[in-house]
């Protein structure tokens, strides 16, 4: 299993910020109930991701002009996830990493 990052809403227990409205599982709320479908933080080293990984991600995004910094940490909380490498490669091929 891999460790990663998740921001589970803080309104709808297990619903997580999707990453991105193209994903197959999004809803209305762009949020998604499937782990892989999710906005997560996850070292390329497949390491545990750190808490200064989290407050690098926060850091971008808050620099981020069309992003509702201050909204996002309002709707989610960051969660400690783990995936398996099938969902990993699901979150790399998307992101063509």
């Amino acid at each position: 299993m891999i460790k990663a990052i998740a921001f589970e809403s803080k309104e709808r227990s297990g619903m997580f910020v999707s990453d991105g409205l193209e994903v197959p599982s999004v809803d209305e709320n762009g949020e998604t109930d499937v782990l892989e479908d999710a906005l997560l933080v996850i070292r390329l080293d497949l390491q545990p991701p750190q808490q200064k990984d989290l407050e690098d991600f926060y850091k971008f995004f808050s620099s981020l002009k069309f992003f509702d910094y201050e909204g996002f940490r309002e709707h989610a909380a960051s969660v400690d996830v783990e995936l398996t490498p099938e969902q990993v490669n699901v979150v790399r091929e998307r992101n063509e990493w």
